[in-house]
């Protein structure tokens, strides 16, 4: 299991064809240098969270809380989280420019790997990057997501995506 996650999520951040369904060669800002060792401490945590992230019985929510529990030296470790956000950004804009794919017809179906056959995936990720970004190495995860900073920012972008998928 450990290894169909460390490829999928390697291959979303790689822009590898076989997980996006386009091949991108962009690295959309970031260091091309983001790949990691499988032993390095944020592989470990990206394994376990893509593990859980393809049960669609778990919400988000939890699905984060019980990386965190597993894997706290990446959680207290401010530069491990910065990792995670800049990990979680590739993918998901690789799973929006997917989504574009699949929505233009270039590609008729959704991979095995992806929970829904929407957007929502990348948006499941913000919530992650948010409370990465948020969390100040002690304490609950959950105090990181309800955050009035956190919550306000999901906010807005679910209703910036409401917004935009109404006016399509």
């Amino acid at each position: 299991m450990r290894v169909k996650a460390n490829t999928c999520w390697r291959g979303y951040v790689t822009g590898d064809a076989k997980y996006t369904g386009i091949s991108i060669s962009c690295n959309h800002g970031f260091n091309n240098n983001v790949m990691i060792s499988d032993e390095h401490p944020v592989s470990h945590f990206m394994d376990t969270f893509f593990i859980e992230w393809t049960n669609e019985y778990i919400n988000m929510a939890d699905i984060l809380s019980n990386a965190v529990k597993k894997h706290q030296e990446v959680w207290k470790d401010e530069r491990y989280r910065n990792l995670i956000c800049t990990l979680f950004t590739i993918v998901g804009i690789n799973l929006i420019l997917e989504d574009i794919v699949i929505s233009n017809g270039l590609r008729a179906t959704k991979p095995d790997h992806r929970r829904d056959g929407t957007i929502c995936s990348a948006l499941e990720l913000v919530t992650v990057v948010l409370a990465s970004e948020h969390y100040n190495g002690s304490g609950s995860i959950f105090q990181a997501l309800r955050s009035r900073v956190v919550a306000s920012k999901i906010r807005i972008v679910m209703m910036k995506f409401i917004a935009t998928n109404v006016m399509l």
